[in-house]
């Protein structure tokens, strides 16, 4: 994988991420890629537990997401400009 290849081994400019493990209706992802790091993931996934989200850092090990971080919330608000 080139420095610049999406996680999902293109280099074409839209984006699947790899193993979508998610529908619109079970919650939401958005991976981006900082300046010289590898992709990196935020997914907000439905607590089975409790009510609200997880909201859950992941980053491209090349191979697949790498969990690196997880905290609750407890509402989302999406506003696309």
């Amino acid at each position: 994988m080139t420095r610049n290849s999406r996680p999902d081994g293109t280099d074409e400019p839209e984006f699947d991420a790899p193993d979508s493990r998610q529908t619109p209706a079970d919650g939401l992802a958005i991976a981006y890629r900082p300046a010289r790091q590898p992709w990196r993931q935020i997914r907000f996934e439905e607590r089975t537990d409790a009510d609200g989200w997880w909201l859950i850092n992941e980053e491209w090990t090349g191979c697949s997401w790498r969990t690196v971080g997880r905290e609750p919330v407890d509402e989302i608000f999406v506003n696309a400009e």
